[in-house]
């Protein structure tokens, strides 16, 4: 049994920012584990989702996930980390650039996250989404360097949702450009 990191090139994923490897990922994600993304810009057509507990998601530097935008496609969101009736628990995002594109797009968002747990993100930056991040039902989230920027909302939470958000937050660093 193979325990390493799985790398999405491994899958398929080019990264040259022409390809759409939105498929490619999504293959690595839906066996969980650990998964590293090498430089490169990948475009994504879809949204990117994270279903197992236990999933880290490492990038080496330069790593970009940019949205691909069609006329027929309003994607939302790039990245989604939902527990649907179970919660998700120990998600780890690291190194990662999560690039949307706001013109026309009313409802895109960098990551959702509902119904999730104890979730470390660490030198992420999220830009031009119309939403950097939202979420409900989610507690114990870490965040250590989350920029997000270049979009209409920073971030938006469940006014109604009573659990916490952040229990150790080093940086979060909202900037509007």
């Amino acid at each position: 049994k193979y325990d390493g990191s799985v790398n999405v090139k491994w899958f398929g994923a080019v990264g040259d920012g022409v390809n759409d490897d939105a498929e490619a990922i999504q293959g690595v994600l839906d066996i969980g584990g650990n998964i590293s993304i090498s430089t490169g810009t990948y475009l994504v057509s879809g949204t990117l989702l994270i279903k197992y507990n236990n999933t880290k998601i490492i990038g080496s530097s330069g790593v970009v996930i940019k949205a691909k935008v069609t006329d027929n496609i309003d994607i939302f969101p790039i990245i989604k980390i939902d527990g649907d009736t179970t919660r998700k628990y120990y998600i780890d995002l690291k190194n990662i650039n999560i690039v949307g594109e706001i013109q026309g797009i009313k409802h895109q968002t960098g990551i959702h996250l509902s119904n999730s747990a104890y979730c470390n993100f660490e030198n992420v930056y999220i830009s031009d989404c119309y939403v950097g991040m939202d979420g409900y039902s989610i507690y114990n989230m870490q965040f250590n360097i989350l920029q997000l920027s270049g979009g209409y909302l920073a971030f938006r939470a469940n006014p109604k949702d009573s659990n916490s958000l952040a229990a150790s937050c080093t940086s979060l660093n909202f900037k509007q450009t």
